[in-house]
């Protein structure tokens, strides 16, 4: 099985953070994308701890013979 939501930007961490750092936005965009950033990473956060929880469970059945 695949990703089903593969990354479609390739771009390396290196080359975001040069073009963030190059892209002519004014101090407000800047902040505004800062907050968006920080929205965005306490959901990635939520989801991550629900995948970690799926998969203790689905690891738990395997172990207890449940598979």
């Amino acid at each position: 099985m695949t990703h089903p939501h593969p990354l479609e930007d390739t771009r390396t961490p290196a080359q975001l953070t040069a073009d963030c750092t190059a892209a002519p936005l004014t101090a407000p965009e800047r902040l505004e994308a800062l907050r968006n950033i920080t929205l965005r990473r306490e959901v990635l956060t939520r989801e991550l701890a629900q995948l970690e929880a799926i998969e203790a469970g689905h690891r738990a059945a395997l172990e207890g013979g449940r598979a």
